[in-house]
């Protein structure tokens, strides 16, 4: 009886384990696709979440996978590229767009998708033409592409080195010494002939000071003005300044603050005239105005010594003949040394015209000395 019932079992056992095992492996299975569904529906709504959220995002962008198709892009890269979603997802980048290929957009992405670091750049557009800021960012199964257009940056960008350029060949071309200084008193600007005067390469003097550059005691000659033009108030001096080139100079200096919108004061500009050849010219002018005043002093006391003897001669008219005829000789000699006088005057104005003609002749010693002992006593 034993025997015949562990038999039932064994025969039960053998009946019922694949049923077991059958089921087992369907709930496992079952359970399997719950889990597979669920992970597929939250990566799903995931992905919608991620996908809502980007296309808040104002800027281009595309998704590629490893096989460089696109698996999305926004409504923005859409108009920008002038296509329809369905002409490009599922499709790839280099096929859709076969001119990017050998451009600096295709050695960006392959970069980044051998580095796996993100990376950015610069860029012409082949398809467009404009110039793009690009940034490519890896996300394990792929890369994710934001772009701007940045055209009109560029062209503003372009247009103000031009400009700066061309303001640099306009400076270098005046005769002026031209510097800006920025609130740190450091120079932000300096022309050529200001570098020059001052003994340092221009592009030496950006972001020093002028003590720096050309010691304290040169700063202080210039501190005052400065100090008045960073309070907002234009300031004109003329100032004797030592320079390493030229020397001993004499300089119009003009500062003038440079304001922003609001007023506030955000640098200087200095303008420095060399007025070194002026100033000479002045100097010269008073000192022909001081020689011209000991000229005519002289020419008056040499006038006034002919004078004495005809004075004196003048009672002697009414005396002796013999009297008489010596006071006429006297008058007469001290008349023709005033004709001369004037004569030399005259002289003195044709030197000046370039008129003046030498006409050589001889002359007695004699008569020159008696001629001046008559007109000393």
């Amino acid at each position: 009886a034993a025997t015949d019932a562990d038999a039932g079992l064994h025969r039960a056992i053998d009946v019922s384990f694949p049923a077991v095992l059958y089921a087992t492996l369907f709930a496992v299975l079952v359970a399997l696709g719950v889990w597979r569904s669920r992970r597929i529906r939250r990566e799903r709504a995931a992905h919608a979440r991620d996908v809502q959220m980007l296309e808040l995002v104002t800027d281009c962008f595309f998704v590629l996978d490893r096989q460089w198709r696109f698996t999305h892009i926004n409504e923005p890269a859409l108009r920008y590229f002038n296509v329809k979603a369905q002409q490009v997802l599922g499709h790839v980048l280099w096929e859709q767009f076969p001119m990017t290929l050998g451009t600096p957009i295709e050695t960006l992405f392959r970069e980044v998708d051998r580095s796996g670091k993100a990376g950015q750049g610069e860029m012409v557009a082949p398809v467009t033409r404009r110039w793009l800021d690009v940034r490519a960012v890896p996300t394990g199964t792929g890369l994710m592409v934001v772009f701007t257009d940045v055209t009109r940056r560029r062209v503003a960008q372009d247009a103000a080195e031009h400009n700066a350029a061309f303001l640099g060949v306009v400076a270098d071309s005046v005769s002026v010494l031209i510097a800006y200084l920025d609130m740190e008193r450091r120079y932000r600007f300096v022309n050529r002939r200001y570098a020059d005067a001052f003994g340092f390469a221009a592009g030496d003097a950006l972001g020093r000071t002028h003590a720096q550059l050309c010691g304290v005691a040169s700063y202080e000659t210039i501190r005052g003005p400065l100090d008045c033009a960073f309070a907002g108030h234009p300031v004109s001096d003329e100032i004797p300044l030592h320079l390493p080139g030229p020397g001993e100079r004499h300089l119009l200096a003009n500062y003038r603050p440079d304001l922003d919108e609001a007023g506030r004061v955000r640098g200087v500009v200095l303008a420095l005239s060399d007025i070194t050849e002026r100033v000479k010219a002045e100097l010269a002018l008073r000192e022909a105005d001081r020689s011209k005043d000991e000229f005519l002093a002289t020419l008056a006391h040499e006038l006034r010594n002919p004078l004495a003897p005809i004075m004196n001669a003048v009672p002697l008219l009414g005396g002796e003949p013999v009297t008489r005829a010596h006071a006429r000789a006297i008058i007469e000699r001290q008349v023709r040394h005033m004709a001369r006088l004037v004569d030399d005057l005259l002289d003195g104005s044709r030197i000046t015209l370039g008129r003046i003609n030498l006409r050589p002749e001889r002359a007695s010693i004699a008569l020159i000395v008696r001629h001046a002992v008559e007109a000393s006593r």
